[in-house]
């Protein structure tokens, strides 16, 4: 009964075990300087610049998961400033997903916002 009551609670907290995840994900390789890493990651020159001139990244996902199967996207904004859309891999499995690190970074692009409309 536990078990799947933890199931349960880990399906309900996906959003935000993901946004954590996203989070604590960047800040390593922000704060490590990995820029082969973030190279890797940024879909745009525009989204590599700002990450590597960043010095911590505050997040918060703008919307809830917009993905299909076992991929997740998000439009996120970092540091209270930009929009970025997230792209994260998981496994869609709940039972294999009781591994708390379940997700992978795919890419972060960034989201060109048009206030002319």
């Amino acid at each position: 009964m536990t078990t799947v009551a933890y199931v349960a609670v880990r399906m309900i907290s996906f959003d935000d075990d993901a946004e954590k995840f996203t989070q604590t994900y960047l800040n390593k390789e922000v704060s490590h300087h990995n820029t082969a890493q973030l190279k890797k990651i940024s879909a745009d020159k525009h989204t590599y610049h700002f990450l590597k001139d960043a010095n911590h990244v505050t997040l918060k996902f703008t919307a809830d998961n917009q993905g299909y199967q076992n991929y997740a996207y998000y439009p996120v904004r970092i540091n209270h400033s930009e929009t970025f859309w997230v792209t994260l891999k998981f496994n869609p499995n709940p039972i294999d997903s009781l591994i708390l690190n379940h997700f992978s970074m795919i890419k972060i692009q960034y989201f060109r916002q048009d206030n002319n409309r």
